[in-house]
């Protein structure tokens, strides 16, 4: 019995342990006066069992997080074991979405159809995510405060970075695809390296190293009599 409900269209689901998950949208509540009555049909909830994998050589990935649109009521929710095996229970039959993650991973949302029989198996592939570090250096002189992009191959930045006092730099959590590494700054010819390359997935780093021979302009400021220098200019 829900009461005391101003007057308008609900949604009304309902689920109970063992059972999916029913409802019904749009039910109109049109008077105050006039009671609205509904049946609701509870079928018994239905088993889900899977694995989550590597994409790249099919190993166990454990502590994956799996969760399942259950109903717009609630979720189901399991973590892939040491085997990256998981089971969802109480699901009802038709099509669902499932969203997988894990650390390090790139996240996946799959759909399929649960059967009657209970017997639906989900195997999900995640890839790799990459970490790609290198240093920079003038001739064996590390270069600090240098900027490091990272470029999709459609030319978008996916990340910019510095390098420290050691001329280190790192990038975290790259999906696989094609990517270039520019250092300096990107578009206006101010670059001074750069490198393509594609990731595939199958390894969790990638380094990428450079060494530039910079060159040196030197100079003198004058004021505009062309005799008196000027201190202190940048």
């Amino acid at each position: 019995h829900l009461g005391a409900l101003p007057l308008g269209a609900y949604s009304v689901y309902a689920g109970a342990a063992g059972y999916g998950e029913s409802g019904r949208s749009n039910v109109a509540v049109s008077s105050y006066s006039v009671p609205v009555n509904m049946v609701l049909r509870l079928d018994p909830g239905v088993t889900l069992t899977g694995r989550v994998v590597e994409a790249n050589g099919g190993a166990a990935i454990t502590g994956a997080l799996v969760v399942a649109d259950a109903g717009p009521a609630r979720t189901c929710q399991d973590i892939s074991d040491a085997l990256g095996y998981f089971r969802l229970d109480n699901l009802t039959t038709g099509l669902h979405q499932f969203c997988v993650s894990a650390a390090g991973y790139t996240r996946r949302s799959v759909s399929t159809n649960i059967s009657a029989s209970g017997n639906t198996v989900l195997t999900v592939s995640l890839a790799r995510l990459a970490e790609i570090e290198g240093t920079i250096h003038d001739n064996g002189r590390a270069l600090a405060d240098m900027t490091v992009l990272l470029i999709s191959r459609r030319g978008e930045i996916y990340g910019e970075t510095t390098t420290d006092a050691s001329g280190y730099y790192r990038f975290y959590d790259v999906p696989s695809g094609d990517y270039s590494i520019v250092v300096g700054r990107y578009g206006d010819g101010a670059s001074q390296g750069r490198l393509d390359f594609t990731f595939d997935g199958t390894n969790a780093s990638r380094t990428a190293n450079f060494d530039f021979t910079l060159s040196w302009i030197t100079g003198h400021d004058y004021q505009a009599n062309g005799t008196t220098p000027i201190t202190n200019v940048s």
